[in-house]
């Protein structure tokens, strides 16, 4: 089984951009048949925009490759819980670690979502719903996106679908599309 890998993709078969890179010896389970998690890669997709001078007629095209990130949420399981006496503002955050293990002194209810769990930011740290207390946490850049807004006074959720590239308090906010 392999534990360190780069996975590079290219469009037109000459530009290579980077998609994965595992530089530390990745926890492969010993087991056989035994499921990993899934492994976030980036998608290529090309953009083409073409500019045309007023005073000339020469027109200039360009092509870019973006990236683009991909992710499975998981087994929704029974929901994503939430402290029922929140108010205020708050967020639903997928986290590409299961919330289970990642959050494992405080974690949220058994049979909860997989890598979805409820957050907030106090304007001075982030913290998660174990749905008993809120516990505080380190956002990691590369690996968490904000999913939805929260109104937790409302009783409302706000998809965040169409806002991505936006960053809160060094986390992801948004994504471009989904079927959340």
């Amino acid at each position: 089984d392999p534990v360190r890998w780069t996975l590079r993709g290219s469009l037109d078969g000459s530009t290579w951009v980077l998609l994965h890179e595992q530089t530390t010896d990745y926890p492969t389970p010993r087991s056989r048949r035994t499921p990993t998690p899934w492994i976030r890669i980036s998608v290529l997709t090309s953009t083409t925009s073409t500019v045309t001078s007023s005073t000339t007629t020469t027109t200039t095209t360009t092509t870019s490759t973006t990236l683009k990130y991909q992710h499975e949420i998981g087994d929704a399981r029974y929901g994503v819980a939430c402290l029922d006496s929140a108010v205020g503002m708050g967020f639903l955050m997928y986290s590409q670690e299961a919330v289970h293990t990642r959050f494992a002194t405080y974690p949220p209810p058994v049979g909860s979502a997989e890598h979805v769990v409820c957050v907030r930011h106090t304007g001075l740290q982030w913290e998660y719903s174990s749905n008993d207390v809120w516990v505080s946490f380190t956002p990691r850049r590369a690996h968490d996106t904000l999913l939805a807004s929260l109104n937790f006074d409302a009783g409302s959720l706000q998809s965040l679908e169409g806002t991505f590239e936006k960053m809160n308090h060094g986390i992801r906010q948004g994504y471009e599309v989904g079927d959340l």
